[in-house]
């Protein structure tokens, strides 16, 4: 039987059925475009046709679901005592833990597990009785497709036309007010007989018995809709059934009137897209967006769930018709986020329209490999427009250029307006008036759960156009789930241009408005979603909104508080974001400090916070400017300043603090204390961020803030920050905060480098087992903490001590345990710890604090312990409760997470002294071998040595080796192994991921230890001569220096010392005086300090290539780096097989195009392996940076040709050959512009000294041609043949003004396109010639 049956007068209404309601009295449609849940009445259209109605935005406003009396008492239970607490808490000033007692929590849950239970057997019967025939007079439940909510009539409310009848509305729970009996309007039809489509029907309340659905009559419903509105009372009105679809779930599989799409061009990789907003301009015109599959980039592994690509497919004969469409059906393309038709003109321009009855809005989908009449998701079509006979085609070589920079320099505009917000390429759509065969897209499904939160985004817009309150709540808390910010959520704001609309609401003049303070709660709410839109990390989401910065810090002077929402929001949109970050002014980092030192709020603090430190990365010059204008310049004015008793005359050895910049003084502790009459919480809360803010001024280790707020002004000192740490009459978490800045301003400074982050597998062959080892092991640190390097050890080793288990409940002890761990983290990783006897010591309190089955919920009573209930608690905690995840146990997680950090470096440094142990006993075993000295690992040093010998005698030497061995490997063992793994499993039980992956990785190297000791020796080098040990030595005093700055954004000064030691490094990579013969040996020992990592470190910088002024120092940085990755790359296999794995990453690099091309031609170079293994998506990547930099970067286009010929040798690869010369074709106006030139601009390009770089690219392009044609491919030839004829080359080849130098590529074109061609030509006979002779 056919899929597809038109509904006729006579078909059934069946349970699941989707239909529409068409009232008789008022002429259209019952709907709702609203998801707010305060604004969910619902309204009918007037004057519409029943068969094809029009002004309708969306099919699924109109279209509800036929569904079964549903049971709700349980989930009725849930809200109340969800209310209940919520009205609890909101009356409470005590905090979320001590709101809720445990009873409730335990209600709580049973409730929620009934509530979901008891919606798992109505969605069972629902699929049960689904098809099945609804009768009048039973009772049904109609929920609405767009908002997935349920008709409800209200008790409590009137109608807003008619005040004697009640409201009707959509809520998303069940209920009894949901429920509604189907009746027939005339008495024609009787209770009990099947309901048919097209009868006219009533609806009557089962909670209001007598009272039905009732149109009102027609009146202004808001400021852009006039209609009529839907209630309940004893007058009844009628309404048509009319169909959308049956409910059969077998047809989910296919594509049916109304459907959701994405149109995904298979061969340009891209989304059809528009952007915009529905009443209101259309911002971005249909394009293609690209979107490369990229496995490096999991995401793109999926479809975007962005709306900008969001279609919706109708039937051509009706909007209402849901049934499954057929291929070559007539059918109009809806653009969701404009709610506009895909039409193309009489001029062939791809527009969108409103009009729905516009006969140039038809198109018809072509199967491309046609299975089956039905239209399935995820096939390819061809898509026709019907009027012309045009088929819609990509331009894959001409960029669509954003309307906003139309009439703008985009490459150089620096402003925060000229930010690009998105960086995907895109390309513009055509007709043509062929069917073109790469022109295939595939229909992809959009899944229902994006279908449904689009809709409530764009529910909401029709709210905020109307400027309503209420509704703002709702979707400040859409965006979150479950605590957390939803980026797909998010995303949809900005598809929706709900930003762009909040933002207007913003622009209105606040002064002398009438309704002042209900208008700052608008304004105050609207910045409360835009600062939850902000939070996370999503790039697109602030580079999106950064152009309304100039905007928004001109509201910061807004009365009612509203300056501080601003701060708040901005705070949010700068943290991360490195490119607002780069061009936020000095003039506006001035106009922060003046407001910080006018309010004194902690929320300007983090504004300067987030200007500090971006994603990790210090940023000096801000921080810098920070200190000299705020602290140096301003006198430190707004700043709480501390001091020690001893300091200022007060009792010694208490921290006092003064607001006032020293008038008057309060001990710290009674300034935090919550219970003391002096306390403020906004001062408090200004402390604990100021100290944020002075960790994040030193950030990366800057010397000048450092120098300026610990010594010269004196801010913060050593013996203030130690004085704080040992202080047992202040809170611990204000213990911690000092903990933390004693690590960031006293420990991680100066000259302490670590010693441990690489290991070291280069050894001086003279100084291995010798008093002087540490020399050739590079111990060049100067310990920089000698003078309180004994204080720290003993005070930590006292805390540890006195810390050997964790409590739950003691949230501020834990947090400054972390600190504590986190200091001897510093230390060890310093080389303060690296003696046996001190690692010894260290270890048994560090197991005992990580040892979480030893840890307590809350602490016992002093006098009696632990009662026998608490015991059962306890025991019941430590056996399951401590896993889960909540507030209590996140900060004893990141505690224990701190101590596996500690053990981490542990495991390194047993490593390391294996290893050197290990090439002590080579070293013996070699000198021995030299004097004829008999020695029990001798006879490994030959290789007639045979581990795996039978023979009585090669065992016996075995047994000696292993037992050698395995001595060397237990004098050396710190860990006590079986008591370790019991903890490390243990702690992979918590349900935290960061614990769960560190204490597997730290099992899986403490039983993999030997393993890896020996396979890092198989790389060790050994140095013999002088110059080896000299050179190993100058790089390990770099490479600490190097791995500091490689992520690092650096001024003036660092990226002098960093480009002086890229210098150092290359020249040790060649012989001397011959920068072309490389030096094997010291490229080995470059490679074995972990150069090539920090080099790749330094090359993904994230550099804005408009802001050339900050970041002209990185492009001399970045340049040298590719420099000497060449120098190292050069006939070094192992080095090029690391860079060509790294290629895709190494592709991104920008502003330094030219010497990132030179550097992988190296990778290529003489190369066969790398140049079979590249892949074509590499290939393409390439051909686009050409296309990209053009005669910017001709060096591309070399690339290539190594890639298609192995330098050195005959061989051409022809698969290589053919990606290159599809991926030119595809970009041929950008790729071969210059072919297309006249004849007379060619000349002067081969003639004009001045036009080099034009003529430097035109060679290189005809060179990468006849690469690409050698070898006889008559595919490629007949493409050369087309983009070059013979008359341009002749015309070159005979041009008396061309030197003669020039016309080397012109000859070998000639040469391999038209003289020594694969076609069986009569002028050359190269055809008949034999392969073989």
């Amino acid at each position: 039987m056919a899929l597809l049956s038109s509904t006729t007068a006579g078909d059934y209404l069946c349970i699941g059925d989707s239909i529409a309601l068409y009232s008789v009295e008022t002429e259209g449609y019952v709907y709702s475009l609203q998801s707010s849940s305060v604004h969910n009445g619902l309204n009918i259209y007037i004057n519409q046709e029943r068969e094809k109605p029009t002004k309708i935005p969306n099919s699924q406003a109109v279209v509800f679901e036929i569904c079964i009396q549903n049971r709700y008492k349980l989930t009725k239970k849930l809200r109340k005592l969800m209310a209940a607490q919520n009205a609890e808490m909101t009356s409470s000033t005590m905090d979320l833990t001590a709101c809720v007692k445990e009873q409730d929590k335990i209600l709580m849950a049973q409730a929620k597990h009934a509530a979901e239970a008891e919606n798992a057997d109505n969605a069972a019967e629902q699929k049960r009785q689904m098809n099945k025939r609804v009768r009048y007079g039973e009772i049904v439940q109609l929920k609405h497709v767009f908002t997935n909510k349920y008709v409800h009539m209200c008790t409590s409310q009137t109608s807003q036309q008619d005040k004697n009848n009640m409201m009707v509305m959509l809520n998303e729970f069940n209920a009894k007010n949901a429920q509604f009996r189907i009746l027939p309007q005339y008495k024609v039809k009787s209770e009990g007989e099947v309901v048919q489509i097209y009868d006219q029907i009533v609806f009557e309340s089962i909670k209001s018995p007598g009272h039905f659905f009732h149109a009102s009559s027609p009146f202004q419903i808001d400021h852009c809709t006039f209609g009529s509105e839907v209630n309940l009372g004893v007058e009844r009105s009628g309404f048509t059934l009319v169909r959308y679809h049956k409910g059969i779930s077998e047809h989910d599989q296919y594509v049916r009137g109304g459907s959701v799409v994405r149109l995904f061009h298979k061969e340009l990789e891209a989304y059809m897209v528009a952007e915009g907003l529905f009443d209101d301009e259309v911002t971005e015109d249909v394009h293609f967006r690209i979107r490369v599959m990229d496995q490096h980039k999991p995401r793109t592994l999926s479809p975007p769930t962005s709306g900008n690509t969001f279609w919706q497919i109708e039937a051509e004969n009706s909007i209402l018709n849901g049934d499954v469409l057929r291929w070559e059906q007539q059918v109009r393309l809806r653009h969701m986020t404009t709610r506009k038709y895909l039409c193309i003109d009489g001029t062939t321009e791809i527009s969108l329209t409103d009009d729905n009855e516009d006969p140039r809005t038809v198109f018809r989908l072509y199967s491309v490999l046609s299975e089956r009449d039905e239209i399935n998701f995820e096939s390819y079509c061809r898509i026709e427009h019907v009027l012309s006979g045009f088929w819609l085609h990509a331009l894959k070589d001409e960029d669509y250029i954003r309307k906003k920079f139309r009439d703008m320099d985009a490459s150089t505009d620096q402003s925060l307006k000229g930010l690009m917000w998105d960086s995907a390429q895109v390309r513009k759509v055509a007709a043509s008036g062929e069917s073109q065969y790469d022109d295939a897209f595939t229909i992809q499904r959009v899944e229902k759960c994006q279908v449904d939160e689009f809709n409530y985004v764009a529910g909401m817009v029709p709210f905020l156009l109307n400027l309503v309150k209420d509704a703002m709540t709702d979707l400040r808390k859409f965006m979150v789930i479950k605590d957390v910010p939803c980026k797909n959520r998010q995303k949809l704001m900005r598809n929706l241009r709900v930003i762009d609309l909040l933002v207007k609401i913003l622009q209105c003049p606040l002064d002398g408005a009438v309704d002042e303070m209900n208008l700052i709660q608008v304004f105050k709410e609207a910045y409360e979603i835009l600062y939850t839109y902000m939070i996370g990390k999503s790039r697109k989401n602030a580079l999106y909104f950064a152009k309304y910065i100039e905007f928004f810090q001109t509201q910061f002077t807004q009365k009612g508080g509203i300056g501080l929402n601003v701060a708040q929001m901005i705070v949010e949109l700068i943290r991360d974001k490195r490119k607002i970050v780069d061009r936020i002014t000095h003039d506006q980092i001035d106009e922060f400090i003046g407001l910080l030192q006018k309010t004194q709020n902690y929320r300007f603090l983090d504004l300067l916070h987030v200007l500090c430190v971006c994603d990790d990365i210090a940023i000096p010059n801000n921080q810098s400017y920070i200190v000299k204008r705020w602290m140096q310049v301003e006198q430190g004015k707004g700043i709480f300043l501390t001091a020690r008793g001893q300091d200022i005359n007060r009792q010694p050895n208490i921290l006092y603090i003064t607001t006032d910049h020293g008038r008057s003084w309060t001990a710290l502790h009674e300034f935090v204390n919550s219970e003391c009459e002096c306390y403020d919480k906004d001062k408090h809360d200004f402390l604990i961020h100021q100290l944020n803010l002075y960790k994040a001024l030193c950030y990366g280790r800057n010397d000048y803030s450092i120098n300026m707020i610990t010594k010269e002004l004196r801010y913060l000192t050593w013996e203030e920050a130690f004085l704080s740490l040992r202080s047992d009459i202040l809170p611990e978490a204000i213990r911690a905060k000092y903990c933390d800045l004693t690590t960031s301003l006293f420990v991680d400074v100066g000259n302490n480098y670590s010693v441990l982050d690489h290991p070291n597998i280069c050894f001086v062959y003279e100084y291995v087992g010798s008093k002087d080892e540490e020399k050739s092991q590079g111990d060049f640190v100067v310990k920089e903490l000698v003078a309180i390097f004994p204080v720290l050890r003993d005070w930590i080793a006292e805390f540890l001590l006195d810390n050997k288990f964790m409590i739950a409940s003691e949230v501020g002890h834990n947090m400054l345990i972390e600190q504590v761990v986190r200091l001897l983290y510093h230390l060890v990783k310093f080389g303060y710890y690296l003696d046996s006897e001190d690692v010894e010591n260290l270890l048994p309190p560090l197991l005992q604090l990580l040892d979480g089955r030893k840890d307590y919920p809350y602490p016992k009573d002093k006098d009696k312990g632990y009662s026998k209930e608490a015991q059962k608690e306890v025991y019941k905690y430590q056996v399951l409760q401590r896993y889960e995840q909540n507030p209590e146990t996140e900060a004893i997680v990141n505690a224990k997470f701190q101590v596996l950090e500690v053990l981490d470096l542990l495991l390194t440094y047993q490593r390391n002294s294996r290893l050197q142990s290990f090439v002590n006993k080579f070293k013996v075993s070699e000198t021995c071998c030299k004097e004829h000295k008999t020695e029990v690992l001798l006879p490994m040093l030959f290789d007639d040595f045979d581990p795996h010998s039978q023979s009585k005698r090669a065992m016996k030497t075995q047994r000696k080796i292993n037992k050698e061995l395995r001595n060397m490997f237990n004098e050396s063992a710190i860990f006590e192994l079986e008591l370790l793994t019991k903890i490390l499993i243990d702690l992979s039980n918590y349900k935290y991921n960061k614990m769960i992956t560190k204490s597997l990785n730290i099992l899986n190297k403490l039983y993999s230890s030997k393993t890896n000791m020996f396979k890092l020796s198989s790389k060790a080098q050994i140095l013999l001569t002088q110059d080896s040990a000299r050179v190993h030595r100058e790089v390990l005093k770099s490479m600490p220096i190097l791995r500091r700055l490689a992520r690092a954004k650096l001024d003036e000064q660092q990226v002098k010392l960093m480009g002086d030691i890229l210098d150092d490094l290359a020249e040790f990579c060649h012989l001397p005086m011959t920068p072309d013969e490389p030096h094997p040996m010291n490229q080995n020992i470059l490679i074995s300090n972990g150069l090539l990592n920090i080099l790749f470190d330094i090359l993904t910088q994230d550099i804005d290539s408009k802001l050339l002024t900050q970041y002209g120092g990185m492009q001399d940085i970045f340049k040298k780096t590719l420099h000497l990755l060449k120098l190292l790359s050069r006939e070094n296999e192992r080095v090029q097989l690391h860079l060509f794995e790294r290629i895709d990453i190494l592709l991104d690099v920008r502003i330094v195009e030219s010497d990132l091309a030179i550097s992988l031609k190296e990778v290529f170079m003489g190369n066969p392996n790398t140049c079979l293994k590249i892949s074509p998506r590499q290939i393409q990547k390439i051909v686009f940076r050409a296309a990209e930099m053009q005669d910017r970067a001709p060096e591309f286009l070399d690339l290539l040709g190594m890639v298609v010929k192995v330098t050195g040798t005959d061989l051409t690869l022809k698969r290589n050959q053919a990606y290159v010369m599809k991926y030119i074709m595809q970009n041929y106006k950008k790729v071969a512009y210059v072919l297309d030139l006249p004849l007379e601009e060619k000349e002067q390009i081969l003639t004009n000294a001045r036009r080099l770089s034009s003529l430097r690219y035109y060679l290189s392009l005809l060179e990468l041609l006849s690469l690409c044609a050698e070898g006889e491919n008559m595919f490629i030839e007949s493409l050369c043949q087309t983009i070059l004829p013979m008359d341009d080359l002749l015309w070159v080849l005979n041009n008396p003004n061309v030197d003669n130098v020039y016309k080397k590529p012109f000859l070998a074109c000639l040469h391999h396109v038209y003289l020594k061609n694969g076609s069986s030509g009569v002028e050359t006979s190269a055809g008949e010639m034999p392969h073989h002779e």
